[in-house]
Protein backbone atom coordinates (compact mmCIF):
# COMPACT_ATOMS: atom_id res chain seq x y z
CA UNK A 1 0.00 0.00 0.00
CA UNK A 2 2.74 2.48 0.42
CA UNK A 3 4.08 1.63 -3.11
CA UNK A 4 0.54 2.99 -4.42
CA UNK A 5 1.09 5.97 -2.51
CA UNK A 6 4.95 7.09 -4.29
CA UNK A 7 3.02 7.95 -7.80
CA UNK A 8 0.24 10.20 -6.17
CA UNK A 9 3.26 11.99 -4.23
CA UNK A 10 5.58 12.30 -7.09
CA UNK A 11 2.13 13.44 -8.72
CA UNK A 12 1.18 16.05 -6.19
CA UNK A 13 4.76 17.45 -5.94
CA UNK A 14 5.15 17.88 -9.72
CA UNK A 15 1.73 19.36 -9.42
CA UNK A 16 2.81 22.11 -6.74
CA UNK A 17 5.74 22.80 -8.68
CA UNK A 18 3.98 23.97 -11.46
CA UNK A 19 1.14 25.94 -9.91
CA UNK A 20 4.44 27.79 -8.01
CA UNK A 21 5.95 28.16 -11.06
CA UNK A 22 3.13 29.72 -12.82
CA UNK A 23 2.57 32.03 -9.35
CA UNK A 24 6.02 33.08 -9.79
CA UNK A 25 6.49 33.90 -13.35
CA UNK A 26 5.85 37.27 -14.58
CA UNK A 27 2.04 37.82 -16.18
CA UNK A 28 1.66 38.99 -19.53
CA UNK A 29 1.57 42.51 -19.84
CA UNK A 30 0.35 44.79 -22.22
CA UNK A 31 2.57 47.76 -24.11
CA UNK A 32 4.68 50.06 -21.82
CA UNK A 33 2.81 53.34 -20.53
CA UNK A 34 3.41 56.10 -22.74
CA UNK A 35 5.37 57.90 -19.23
CA UNK A 36 7.74 55.23 -19.52
CA UNK A 37 11.40 55.94 -20.83
CA UNK A 38 13.99 59.39 -20.83
CA UNK A 39 12.79 62.66 -20.68
CA UNK A 40 14.13 66.12 -20.72
CA UNK A 41 13.09 69.50 -18.49
CA UNK A 42 12.34 71.89 -20.97
CA UNK A 43 10.73 74.65 -19.15
CA UNK A 44 8.54 75.42 -16.41
CA UNK A 45 5.08 77.11 -15.50
CA UNK A 46 4.86 79.15 -11.92
CA UNK A 47 0.97 79.36 -12.12
CA UNK A 48 -0.19 79.76 -8.46
CA UNK A 49 1.50 79.32 -5.04
CA UNK A 50 4.79 77.81 -5.61
CA UNK A 51 8.31 77.78 -3.30
CA UNK A 52 10.77 77.58 -5.38
CA UNK A 53 12.11 80.84 -6.96
CA UNK A 54 12.42 81.67 -10.61
CA UNK A 55 16.12 81.11 -10.51
CA UNK A 56 15.71 77.66 -8.32
CA UNK A 57 13.46 76.68 -11.11
CA UNK A 58 15.34 77.48 -14.31
CA UNK A 59 18.01 75.83 -12.35
CA UNK A 60 16.20 72.58 -13.21
CA UNK A 61 15.76 72.82 -16.79
CA UNK A 62 17.58 70.41 -18.85
CA UNK A 63 17.61 67.72 -15.70
CA UNK A 64 17.08 64.24 -16.94
CA UNK A 65 14.12 61.83 -15.37
CA UNK A 66 13.89 58.35 -16.78
CA UNK A 67 10.56 56.25 -15.81
CA UNK A 68 11.10 52.13 -16.35
CA UNK A 69 9.28 49.29 -14.73
CA UNK A 70 12.59 48.68 -12.76
CA UNK A 71 13.68 52.36 -12.13
CA UNK A 72 12.62 56.01 -11.89
CA UNK A 73 15.19 58.76 -11.99
CA UNK A 74 14.92 62.26 -11.86
CA UNK A 75 18.26 64.33 -11.83
CA UNK A 76 20.96 62.02 -9.47
CA UNK A 77 17.91 61.27 -7.15
CA UNK A 78 15.64 57.94 -7.67
CA UNK A 79 14.81 54.37 -6.66
CA UNK A 80 14.70 51.00 -8.08
CA UNK A 81 12.37 49.31 -8.29
CA UNK A 82 9.75 52.31 -7.90
CA UNK A 83 6.00 51.61 -7.66
CA UNK A 84 3.58 53.86 -9.85
CA UNK A 85 -0.10 54.34 -8.81
CA UNK A 86 -2.01 55.85 -11.72
CA UNK A 87 -4.98 57.58 -11.59
CA UNK A 88 -7.21 60.23 -12.76
CA UNK A 89 -8.54 63.68 -11.36
CA UNK A 90 -11.66 65.79 -12.06
CA UNK A 91 -10.33 68.80 -13.55
CA UNK A 92 -11.94 71.07 -11.23
CA UNK A 93 -10.34 69.27 -8.37
CA UNK A 94 -7.01 69.26 -9.79
CA UNK A 95 -7.25 72.99 -10.08
CA UNK A 96 -8.73 73.41 -6.29
CA UNK A 97 -5.85 71.10 -5.07
CA UNK A 98 -3.34 73.17 -6.51
CA UNK A 99 -4.74 76.48 -6.10
CA UNK A 100 -5.13 77.15 -9.72
CA UNK A 101 -6.41 77.83 -12.80
CA UNK A 102 -5.83 74.12 -14.85
CA UNK A 103 -7.17 75.69 -18.32
CA UNK A 104 -3.25 77.65 -17.81
CA UNK A 105 -1.81 74.15 -17.59
CA UNK A 106 -3.64 72.74 -20.80
CA UNK A 107 -4.76 69.86 -19.19
CA UNK A 108 -7.76 67.45 -20.13
CA UNK A 109 -10.67 66.66 -17.65
CA UNK A 110 -10.13 64.26 -16.21
CA UNK A 111 -6.38 64.96 -15.50
CA UNK A 112 -4.51 61.29 -15.69
CA UNK A 113 -1.70 61.31 -12.88
CA UNK A 114 0.73 59.08 -12.04
CA UNK A 115 2.28 58.81 -8.31
CA UNK A 116 6.10 57.63 -8.78
CA UNK A 117 6.88 55.99 -5.41
CA UNK A 118 9.89 55.50 -3.97
CA UNK A 119 11.94 54.76 -0.59
CA UNK A 120 13.20 58.24 -0.63
CA UNK A 121 9.85 59.73 -0.56
CA UNK A 122 8.74 62.61 -2.48
CA UNK A 123 10.79 65.31 -4.93
CA UNK A 124 10.41 66.13 -8.19
CA UNK A 125 8.97 63.51 -10.21
CA UNK A 126 7.11 61.87 -8.24
CA UNK A 127 4.18 63.20 -9.73
CA UNK A 128 3.80 62.97 -13.38
CA UNK A 129 0.86 64.61 -15.11
CA UNK A 130 0.07 63.30 -18.41
CA UNK A 131 -1.44 65.72 -20.98
CA UNK A 132 -3.49 64.80 -23.80
CA UNK A 133 -0.21 64.92 -26.80
CA UNK A 134 1.42 62.76 -24.37
CA UNK A 135 4.12 65.00 -23.15
CA UNK A 136 4.38 65.40 -19.18
CA UNK A 137 4.19 67.53 -16.62
CA UNK A 138 5.67 66.91 -12.92
CA UNK A 139 5.33 69.85 -10.22
CA UNK A 140 7.41 70.01 -7.37
CA UNK A 141 7.03 72.94 -4.55
CA UNK A 142 4.08 74.28 -6.93
CA UNK A 143 6.49 74.34 -9.65
CA UNK A 144 4.72 72.73 -13.17
CA UNK A 145 8.16 71.48 -15.10
CA UNK A 146 7.60 70.58 -18.83
CA UNK A 147 9.35 67.12 -19.67
CA UNK A 148 10.01 66.38 -23.24
CA UNK A 149 10.88 62.51 -24.69
CA UNK A 150 14.37 62.46 -25.09
CA UNK A 151 13.55 58.62 -26.32
CA UNK A 152 11.37 55.67 -25.69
Amino acid sequence: MARSGLPTVAAAVGLAAVVTSLACSPAESGPEPGYFGRWEVIGFDMPGFHALSAEESQALVGTEAFFSEGEARFGDRGCRPPAYDERDVELADFGSEYRLDPALLDLTDPVHVVDVGCAAGPGPGSLLIIRADGSLLTVWEGVFFELARVSP
